[in-house]
């Protein structure tokens, strides 16, 4: 027919997605009414999970809320194909139903009946290390049971919403003046608290659990230490601290972790995660003899790092006429600790010390560690002199290199 216009329109509806619809009841089957209820989207359809967002800052566009009437019902609109995550809560009386997962095919009907008081729920308290509450610092929680709640909900300028539920099956929570926080509306599965700094709780929750635990801050890991050579310590060394953490997937392996730099009584500090590392310090091409060690809560790693007091000089001289040679170019590989000054320099890189002949012809190289070293010299228009391996030891004899004049052939 003609519509009343009389101008030949016709008025169609589009379907934006998927409806949700249902009614919250309590555990004793009463209609619950003001409930907020909320749905986000986990999973994309065909597509992988969506981005994780730690810091909880990254408004979500594909989600939805609304507040039940006074029978109960609510009913959630525009729904994109994929996994969804729905979940009610009451704020008011602390009750949240199960977490319920869900998938979105395309433009449908579903319903959904919530009921609250059958989630999980874990609250504790926040201490310092002497037992007193800490206020203000914030709580996390990951796992497979968070789901969005109402206190991240803003509104959009077209009038619907958009949660800030953190990463995909994570939340967080500030404690209160008394060191207290919450997190209900948690389904059944592994969960982890975490505060920083401070050890990570591992919890295994039922559903219509009410878990109390108690997380303690920690102090971070000292370690501080000295860089020392046969004249004493060594002002502006690099420290190099390589390892990984007690979270080995957040750090990797032999991942740099931090670069320190000795002080004016060469002295270093810093504050890494508790783990293993190897530390070793550098300074003029020389490396110090590298430390492990396996810094813990609330205690002081202290490190001596020292470079070799051993030695090797001498002369190079020319074999025909017996003068010294300046300007040769004298190399000295380390053979011995090179495999564990890997871990903090990087694999296949040679440990290379240089030197070059002054107008008598000597040359010096100190700094060094004890053990095997090979030996090359050059210079222009005479045959290189090596590879000799050297059993570099503290006191050593002077070297005399001779160099014969390059083959023309």
């Amino acid at each position: 027919g003609v519509p009343p216009s009389g101008r030949g329109e016709h008025v169609v509806g589009l379907a934006r997605g998927a409806v949700v619809r249902g009614v919250v009841r309590d555990v004793d089957g009463a209609h619950a009414s003001g409930v907020w209820v909320g749905a986000r989207r986990l999973e994309s359809a065909g597509g992988p999970e969506l981005p994780d967002d730690p810091f909880g800052v990254m408004p979500d566009p594909d989600a939805a809320s609304a507040t039940s009437d006074e029978d109960g019902a609510f009913r959630l609109d525009g729904l994109a194909p994929g996994r969804w995550m729905l979940v009610a809560r009451d704020e008011a009386r602390d009750l949240a139903s199960t977490p319920e997962s869900f998938e979105v095919r395309g433009v449908e009907e579903r319903t959904a009946a919530p009921v609250l008081g059958t989630s999980a729920r874990v609250r504790g308290v926040l201490v310092d290390g002497a037992g007193a509450p800490v206020a203000g610092h914030r709580v996390s929680l990951r796992g497979a049971g968070s789901g969005p709640t109402p206190d991240r909900t803003v509104r959009t300028a077209a009038g619907g919403a958009s949660f800030h539920p953190g990463s995909v099956g994570s939340d967080h929570a500030a404690t209160d003046a008394e060191g207290r926080f919450a997190f209900t509306g948690l389904g059944a599965g592994d969960v982890t608290l975490r505060v920083s700094p401070g050890e990570p709780l591992e919890l295994a929750l039922v559903d219509g659990e009410d878990r109390e635990v108690r997380l303690v801050l920690r102090e971070r890991p000292r370690m501080t230490g000295v860089v020392t050579d046969a004249r004493g310590p060594v002002v502006g060394a690099e420290v190099r601290v390589v390892g990984t953490g007690e979270d080995g997937e957040l750090l990797g392996e032999s991942m740099l972790v931090r670069e320190l730099r000795t002080d004016g009584r060469g002295r270093f500090e810093g504050r890494p995660e508790p783990g293993r590392y190897t530390v070793a310090a550098v300074h003029d091409g020389a490396w110090s003899a590298p430390r492990s060690c396996a810094p813990a809560w609330d205690a002081t790693t202290f490190l001596d790092l020292s470079f070799g007091d051993a030695t090797v000089e001498g002369v190079v001289l020319d074999e025909e006429t017996g003068r010294p040679r300046p300007g040769a170019e004298v190399e000295l590989r380390d053979a011995t600790h090179a495999p564990a000054w890997e871990s903090v320099r990087g694999p296949g890189l040679p440990f290379v010390r240089r030197a070059v002949t002054d107008d008598a012809g000597r040359f010096a190289i100190d700094r060094l560690l004890p053990g095997a070293h090979v030996l090359e010299v050059r210079a222009d228009g005479r045959a290189p002199a090596g590879p000799a391996t050297l059993d570099v030891r503290h006191g050593g004899d002077p070297l005399v290199v001779r160099l014969a004049p390059a083959d023309e052939g």
